[in-house]
C-alpha cells in the first residue's frame, strides 16, 4: 500500500511548511480579494466539463476536470487520492495566463473501532492560496502549523517555478486527447 509522494514537487508537499494562518510576499500586497472575486466569476461561467481520470500511481487514484468557456480552459481541478489524505487543487486562468491557484490537503481521521483511518472523516486540512499577477506568483497564503522552521524553504521564487510547472503540466494534460492519462511519473518525479 502507498502511503506518499516520494519527491513529489506539488502543491500537495508544500503543505508540510511553515506558518500558521500566515501569508509570504514576493511583493507589495497585491489585491487577493479582487483575484478571488474573479476565480468566482469563473466558477460561475457557463462552461464545458472534460473529465479525465488519472493513473496516480497512488491506492485512490486521481481525476481531472477543465472547465471550458468560449474555446478556453478557464478552470482545471485536479484531484489525487492517498490512503491517509485527499489532495485538491485548482487553478485558475485568464487571457490563457495563470492568476490563482489553490490547495488543499485533508487528511483522514483514525477510527479506533475499525483500526484504520476513515476517508469519510477529516481529522485536518491545510490550504494553500497563490495569487498571480502578469505569470508570476505575488502572494502565497497559507493555513497551516508546523513546530521547526529551521529545515523548511519558502522561497516564494521556488514556489512561482513550482506552481507555474504544475499548471503547465495539468493544462497539457486537461488538453490531452485520452480520457486516461498517466500522470504517475509526473507525481512521484515532478516532471513529465
Amino acid at each position: 500500500m502507498r502511503f506518499g509522494f516520494a519527491g513529489f514537487r506539488s502543491l500537495a508537499s508544500v503543505f508540510l511548511l511553515i506558518i500558521l494562518s500566515g501569508s509570504l510576499c514576493a511583493s507589495d500586497s497585491i489585491d487577493c480579494g479582487a483575484i478571488d472575486e474573479k476565480a468566482r466569476q469563473i466558477d460561475r461561467l457557463p462552461n464545458r466539463e472534460v473529465k479525465k481520470t488519472l493513473r496516480t500511481g497512488t491506492d485512490r487514484g486521481g481525476a481531472l476536470s477543465a472547465f471550458w468557456y468560449e474555446g478556453q480552459i478557464r478552470h482545471v481541478k485536479v484531484t489525487i487520492g492517498m490512503s491517509n489524505r485527499q489532495v485538491e487543487s485548482s487553478y485558475y486562468y485568464e487571457d490563457g495566463q495563470l492568476i490563482f491557484a489553490a490547495s488543499k490537503q485533508s487528511f483522514f481521521l483514525w477510527d479506533p473501532e475499525a483500526q484504520q483511518l476513515d476517508p469519510g472523516k477529516i481529522a485536518m486540512s491545510f490550504e494553500d492560496r497563490f495569487y498571480f499577477v502578469d505569470g508570476k506568483l505575488k502572494q502565497w497564503n497559507t493555513t497551516r502549523a508546523a513546530a521547526d522552521l529551521s529545515n523548511q524553504n519558502s522561497d516564494i521564487a521556488k514556489e512561482n517555478e513550482t506552481v507555474l510547472k504544475q499548471s503547465n503540466f495539468f493544462m497539457k494534460t486537461a488538453r490531452d486527447v485520452k480520457d486516461r492519462v498517466d500522470v504517475e511519473g509526473f507525481i512521484k518525479r515532478g516532471a513529465p
